[in-house]
């Protein structure tokens, strides 16, 4: 199993834009082989910052989403929305206790 977990900011004047390109992106990834969890979220203390969570089943299925139109479209999509720099971890090998 591989998750990944992070965070980024969001301008303030693109929230509603961004909460759009979220929840497309979040379906579209569910929908994904090898996805067992994808998952934005907006921090409770901090309004502009969203988090997100993945789980994959592999690290061939977290690459082929990597290399997804998808992931392209979203990038672009909202790449002018980001405020500051995106924070991202990967666990390799993490299993449920």
């Amino acid at each position: 199993m591989i998750i990944v977990a992070g965070s980024f900011g969001v301008r303030d004047d693109a929230r509603e834009d961004a909460q759009a390109a979220l929840l497309e992106m979040q379906a579209t990834s569910r929908a994904e082989g090898g996805c067992h969890a994808y998952a934005f979220s907006w921090d409770m203390e901090d309004p502009n910052l969203v988090r997100l969570y993945e789980e994959w089943e592999t690290d061939e299925a977290l690459q082929a989403h990597a290399a997804s139109d998808h992931m392209a479209s979203f990038l672009r999509a909202t790449g002018a929305m980001m405020d500051g720099a995106a924070d991202f971890r990967r666990f390799v090998n993490a299993e449920p206790a």
